[in-house]
C-alpha cells in the first residue's frame, strides 16, 4: 500500500482539522489523549505503522499498582560499579600475567582504540581542510 499518496484529501484535511480543534480547546494534552486512542484503535485493527516502537517491552503493569523497591537504589548502583571496575582490574590482571586470551583481547581493544582515535584526527583535520567556514590554527 503506497502511504505517501492520499486517496481522500478532503478527508485527511478534515482529520487534522479535528485534532487543530481538540489541541486548541483542550491543549496538549487532550490531543496526546487522542493520538493514544486511536494508535490503539490502530492496532486492534491490525493497522500497523512503519515505525517500530521504541522498545518491544511493554509494562503491563500501571504504575501505581507497582510495588516499592525493597532495596537502596543507591547503594545498588555503587555496588554494580564497583564489580564493573573489579571486573575490569580482573581482565588487566590477567592481561599483564599472560593468562589465558586476555592479553588479546586487551591488544585488540587498545588498537581499536587507537584507529578509531586516528581515524577521527584524520577526519576533523580534512573536514576543515574542505570546509571554508572553519579555519585551521
Amino acid at each position: 500500500m503506497n502511504v505517501t499518496h492520499d486517496s481522500d484529501p478532503e478527508e485527511t484535511r478534515e482529520w487534522l482539522e479535528a485534532l487543530k480543534a481538540a489541541v486548541a480547546s483542550g491543549g496538549r494534552d487532550r490531543g496526546l489523549f487522542l493520538l493514544t486512542q486511536l494508535e490503539q484503535q490502530a492496532q486492534q485493527l491490525g493497522v500497523v505503522a512503519h515505525v517500530m516502537p521504541y522498545s518491544a517491552y511493554q509494562n503491563t503493569v500501571p504504575l501505581a499498582e507497582q510495588a516499592v523497591h525493597p532495596g537502596d537504589v543507591a547503594l545498588e548502583e555503587r555496588l554494580t560499579a564497583i564489580m564493573r571496575w573489579n571486573a575490569l582490574a580482573m581482565v588487566v590482571r590477567n592481561g599483564l600475567r599472560g593468562v589465558g586470551d586476555t592479553k588479546w583481547i586487551l591488544g585488540i581493544t587498545v588498537f581499536a582504540t587507537v584507529c578509531i582515535i586516528v581515524f577521527n584526527l584524520v577526519v576533523d583535520i580534512v573536514y576543515a581542510w574542505f570546509d571554508p567556514r572553519i579555519r585551521l590554527s
